[in-house]
């Protein structure tokens, strides 16, 4: 059995890697790839070249003398894993960017016991308001001015409301061509109950920024998972 590892680049570029058999040297990363037979190296330090890996798999000595059927047969199971990895990544190196730039991000950090992920949806929030230097805390947030963030609210809510509006319309349009007339009519109905529920939402009623953020239309939910915090 051979522990295999997949490295990836932020490309999204994928490379077939025996485990434990790369080396790092003066911020040098070096392993062989499986599949092409090429000895790769990265400078660690370029920021057009993040390098990660994902947990592997272990494969049999057959399967690792067919080890390019194995990469095309399994590519598109690779390379949803290796998205999640990317996008991951991408994050941390997002919070690393706001915690280099905000003393006071930093500062907040610690008082919060390093939680990284409370972190990243703080910043998801405050990207999506468009809220900068970032939120740490509920106090902030309720600090801001209320009819900012319902302009906000209400325009991440009108983005969601249009997205589901044109999937459900997709759905109707194959309905049409396959002539299905309750199809069709069942997405009218939900297209209308959407769009009722949503010019419906009235964000005046609520008295504080933290109120508005935990409102969400119940025909669109699941709501954003930054918001997860204050649900």
């Amino acid at each position: 059995m051979t522990h295999l590892a997949f490295v990836s680049v932020k490309d999204e570029k994928t490379y077939f890697v025996k485990c434990g058999t790369g080396k790092l040297e003066d911020s040098i990363f070096t392993f062989y790839d499986l599949v092409e037979n090429i000895t790769i190296d990265f400078d660690i330090n370029d920021g057009m070249q993040e390098i990660h890996t994902g947990h592997g798999v272990m494969l049999s000595d057959e399967e690792m003398k067919n080890i390019t059927k194995y990469a095309a047969e399994n590519k598109e199971i690779i390379k949803k894993s290796n998205e999640y990895m990317i996008d991951h990544v991408a994050k941390k190196v997002e919070l690393l960017s706001y915690l280099k730039k905000c003393e006071e991000t930093i500062q907040h950090v610690k008082d919060m016991d390093c939680d990284h992920e409370l972190v990243i949806d703080y910043i998801e929030l405050s990207k999506n308001l468009e809220i900068d230097p970032p939120l740490h805390d509920k106090n902030e947030l309720n600090q801001q001015d209320i009819e900012f963030i319902r302009a906000q609210w209400r325009k991440i809510i009108q983005t969601k409301y249009e997205e589901a509006i044109e999937t459900l319309q997709q759905e109707r349009v194959l309905a049409e061509t396959e002539d299905d007339e309750e199809a069709m009519d069942e997405i009218d109905m939900v297209k209308q109950l959407v769009t009722e529920d949503v010019e419906q939402t009235d964000l005046n009623q609520f008295d504080s920024c933290i109120e508005v953020i935990k409102y969400w239309p119940q025909l669109l939910l699941p709501a954003p998972e930054y918001t997860k915090y204050f649900t």
